[in-house]
């Protein structure tokens, strides 16, 4: 069977890729104009259309249409009235779009149409979130004021009536509620000082978290309002010690290692993080780290992607049989099989190691998507 994916990122060019399970191959097939595409989310009802975010200044989404062999066009373009969309989902009745607009600090609201062009050609409301600094009376030795000077919005998760906004500027997820059709913050999950809530993700009851800062994987119980989440517990995403680095001293720090993706794949048994900038051998790269669910909520394995900068890691959708990840600063893209006990073999082949293999700027590589 073939597989299409869509790569994309800090580029000019959405890349399609094809992987064929059977011969264990992955080419690229075709190229899109689409920039700084890194993020996308496929339409609620039309079929082969998807949306995608622009991560520029002023931000914009676009509308693209697939044909059966992955092969897209740009149908439109929506401005959505925020800086840097970096995150896309959808309302739980499809009628709607929300953007995390990560360098303003809002939300945008989008309608969206069953028919072309598929998408309202404004947003309807921006929702901002309010930032405060950490006062003196707070820890400030977590705080960090590179990443941490304002609201960061980078994800939107839908969970029952609410829309949650994991917030890494300001350390909270916002909780937001739809009150006489507009959209309203209700309230927050705060998170200790300096975690960098990211992205989080819903399951049987309770709330996890991957916080990008601290590199940690926190889980709340999670009941409907009024009622308040509490925090079960908090787990490191990285080894400790982490394995020994191949990599030669130079005179500027290392960037920080940093958590990042939270994937929860059928049959919903296992919850799999991504790290980045680990001190690890170029051979081994990055880990996916992977967690048995509340009530055990442990390490259950580790996996070491080959890649460097670990970038848009995404399960096959319909079985969760293939993972495909890339790596933004070398590693090219790549699949992995998942095998019964949970694990990621490489499926050898699987493999777009650079620009000369198709891909548009593979160092900038952000996204990979199965459409």
């Amino acid at each position: 069977m073939t597989y299409h994916l869509v790569v994309g990122g800090y580029t000019d060019v959405l890349t399609t890729l094809a992987f064929d399970g059977g011969a264990s191959s992955l080419k690229s097939t075709s190229k899109l104009e689409a920039e700084n595409a890194s993020w996308l989310v496929p339409h609620p009802s039309a079929p082969n259309v998807w949306i995608t975010t622009s991560e520029v200044e002023p931000g914009f989404v676009r509308v693209l249409k697939f044909d059966g062999a992955g092969k897209g066009e740009v149908l439109t373009s929506v401005a959505t009235g925020g800086v840097h969309p970096t995150h896309l989902a959808l309302s739980a009745d499809g009628a709607e779009l929300f953007v995390a607009n990560y360098s303003s600090g809002d939300m945008s609201v989008i309608p969206l149409l069953k028919d072309a062009p598929y998408i309202a050609s404004s947003a309807a409301q921006l929702v901002n979130f309010a930032y405060t600094a950490p006062g003196p009376e707070e820890e400030q030795s977590a705080f960090n004021p590179g990443r941490q000077e304002s609201s960061h919005p980078h994800q939107i998760l839908v969970v029952r009536d609410e829309v949650l906004v994991p917030d890494l500027g300001s350390d909270k997820i916002w909780r937001i509620q739809k009150k006489a059709e507009k959209y309203e913050v209700v309230g927050f999950i705060p998170f200790p000082r300096g975690t960098g809530p990211r992205h989080a993700h819903f399951l049987n009851g309770v709330l996890y978290t991957v916080c990008e800062l601290s590199n940690r994987l926190a889980a709340h119980t999670f009941p409907p309002l009024p009622e308040h989440p509490t925090l079960i517990a908090s787990l490191p995403t990285l080894p400790n010690p982490t394995p020994p680095s191949d990599k030669k001293p130079v005179s500027e720090p290392s960037p920080p290692p940093l958590a990042a993706e939270i994937l929860v794949p059928p049959p919903y048994n296992l919850i799999y993080v991504s790290n980045r900038n680990e001190s690890t051998p170029a051979v081994l790269g990055d880990s996916l780290a992977v967690f048995s669910p509340h009530p055990d909520f442990k390490l259950a394995h580790r996996v070491y992607t080959g890649v460097q900068h670990l970038r848009g890691v995404a399960f096959e959708p319909k079985e969760g049989k293939y993972l495909a990840l890339a790596g933004q600063n070398g590693g090219g893209v790549r699949v992995f099989e998942r095998v019964e006990s949970g694990l990621l073999v490489p499926v050898e082949g699987a493999l777009v190691a650079a620009a000369g293999d198709g891909v548009e700027g593979p160092e900038k590589t952000t996204s990979v998507t199965w459409i």
